[in-house]
């Protein structure tokens, strides 16, 4: 899904994208000219590989998105937001998606054998 920047406006619009057992949906609008906000969560089960054991396993996902896009170069820092520079004047919700799917594979996965059962854990 791609949207030109300059159609979006103040008011909140909602958004849903459905890939590979996964929910990447939220909320997206302008807060001045050059930015607009992109509230989101992704939720679902993602195939991913354990790093210790080199076996795939399903990790459950929910997590939340708070994203500015911003038309051209961004100077600066923001605490509240992770910037995506847009320098063709739209958001492409799939390459989002996309590459927040990539950062979770490449995570730091690994099972637990405990019990046998195999849980997504973070050190």
């Amino acid at each position: 899904m791609i949207i030109e920047l300059k159609k979006i406006s103040k008011s909140k619009k909602s958004f849903s994208i459905k890939k590979d057992g996964l929910e990447f949906s939220g909320e997206f609008y302008r807060i001045d000219p050059k930015s607009v906000v992109v509230d989101a969560t992704l939720k679902g089960k993602l195939d991913v590989l354990c790093v210790r054991t080199l076996d795939n396993f399903q990790r459950d996902v929910d997590e939340e998105f708070h994203f500015l896009i911003y038309e051209g170069e961004f100077r600066g820092f923001n605490k509240t937001y992770d910037v995506i520079e847009s320098f063709d004047g739209l958001i492409d919700f799939d390459y989002i998606l996309d590459s927040e799917i990539e950062l979770l594979r490449d995570d730091y996965n690994r099972l637990s054998n405990d019990e046998d059962e195999f849980v997504y854990k973070e050190d």
